[in-house]
């Protein structure tokens, strides 16, 4: 599959899977996939990704069906300045570097 796709995300989860080289076929053998992954610092989110990946290409595996890695939702803060703030911000560059 990585072949033909030739997509990063199967490419990704072809070499991981790679370098786990142990069958991924009974719900031991996922749990220590998922303890595996743990180990390595693999994010829940590319954890996921891998196994639906690997979902795909082994569809009638029901150990990867019933696994579910639980990804938390990342908080994200905008920050940014007001019209203002970058005026200020550009008229101090203006008079105190000599670069700008």
């Amino acid at each position: 599959m990585a072949q033909e796709k030739r997509q990063a995300r199967v490419t990704h989860a072809y070499r991981v899977v790679q370098r786990f080289g142990l069958p991924i076929r009974t719900k031991a053998e996922v749990d220590r996939f998922l303890e595996w992954m743990n180990a390595e610092g693999l994010a829940a989110s590319t954890q996921s990704t891998i196994l639906s990946t690997i979902r795909s290409v082994q569809p009638g595996n029901k150990a990867l069906r019933l696994v579910q890695v639980k990804v938390l939702a990342r908080s994200v803060e905008e920050e940014g300045l007001s019209r203002d703030e970058i005026k200020e911000v550009l008229d101090d560059l203006r008079c105190n570097e000599e670069w700008f």
